[in-house]
């Protein structure tokens, strides 16, 4: 038996607009940020203080998934965590929200990564992104309190959507210091030295769109805040390149020894490996095999077990997602 079973929040566009996504849609295509005020908008429905308060005390959180972070720098997991004894009087490690409490006073951010497999409703919201976007999404939770910054100025090697939930944040902003950054190639880019191009306040509502590379500072302004980010990597070139070498090496001019010989035998080879790729490249609908290879971003479906007369059968949470045995 085949059933879905359909996520909370799942049929919602993620909290967008039709018109919002076409703002989205032209921010990305000029490597832009953008916000969208909230106005009347709230995600409330979607995570607030009670969920945080029911994910730290039932969800056994632990170390690096739950973590502190003041000035860029990850917190001693000791400082947080806990070691008690269950009823068997096994040791069980996990957060003590005693102590994360006394941090978050102290001005570090609670951060709490993967938090979709931790709240249905974030999960739906996830999943909504995934649809629209054709990209695998992650969602992570911020929290913060004071005015320190949990975070030193940085960029991330994906776009994100900022949901701002509670309370306000300001964030400053830098434009890229190179097109398109990578980390594995620009992760050693000094931050800037220039004051923000972008220094606002954003408020419960907002949705704040970054795409790759951008430089943030996200400062709390005395005030309890929490946002979501809701990150992805949209495929590059690169990787397309990654996936087209296993192709490349089945031409047998590829796996040849590369002559140390001085020209003309050095042109001849490299003449041969440039027709080779160029012969591989021009094989019809390639790109459309990459795409394929790579997945639409739709997520495989949550299964559930099934309880009925019949006896037990897996269903999927997930309603628009299809799947099959």
């Amino acid at each position: 038996m085949r059933d879905t079973i359909p996520s909370v929040c799942a049929d919602v566009a993620a909290c967008l607009t039709q018109q919002e996504w076409q703002r989205i849609d032209e921010a990305s295509s000029k490597n832009d940020m953008l916000l969208m005020q909230g106005n009347e908008r709230s995600f409330t429905s979607v995570f607030s203080w009670s969920g945080l308060n029911e994910v730290l005390t039932f969800r056994n959180l632990d170390f690096p998934r739950c973590k502190l972070i003041k000035n860029g720098r990850a917190l001693e997991p000791a400082k947080y965590l806990k070691v008690r004894s269950d009823a068997l009087g096994e040791r069980v490690r996990g957060i003590s929200v005693e102590k994360i409490a006394s941090q978050l006073e102290s001005g570090v951010t609670l951060v709490i990564e993967n938090l979709d497999d931790l709240w249905p409703a974030v999960r739906g919201v996830k999943i909504a992104l995934e649809s629209r976007l054709g990209e695998k999404v992650g969602a992570t939770l911020f929290v913060g309190t004071g005015q320190s910054a949990g975070f030193t100025t940085h960029w991330d090697d994906g776009d994100v959507l900022v949901y701002q939930i509670q309370g306000q944040k300001r964030w400053q902003l830098h434009e890229p210091s190179v097109i398109s950054p990578m980390k594995d190639i620009h992760g050693t880019l000094p931050p800037p030295t220039t004051p923000p191009v972008w220094d606002r306040i954003i408020a419960p509502g907002d949705v704040l769109y970054l795409p790759r590379g951008w430089w943030h500072t996200p400062i709390p302004i005395n005030e309890p805040c929490m946002h979501i980010s809701f990150g992805f990597r949209r495929r590059t070139a690169m990787d397309f390149f990654r996936w087209l070498s296993p192709y490349v090496a089945e031409s047998p001019v590829w796996r040849q020894n590369l002559t140390r010989d001085k020209l003309p035998p050095v042109e001849s080879q490299l003449e041969a490996l440039r027709s080779a790729l160029k012969q591989l490249l021009d094989e019809p609908n390639l790109l459309d095999r990459y795409l394929e290879s790579m997945g639409d971003g739709v997520p495989t479906p949550q299964p559930l077990l099934v309880f009925d007369g019949a006896g037990v059968h897996c269903a999927y949470r997930d309603k628009h997602v299809a799947k099959t045995e």
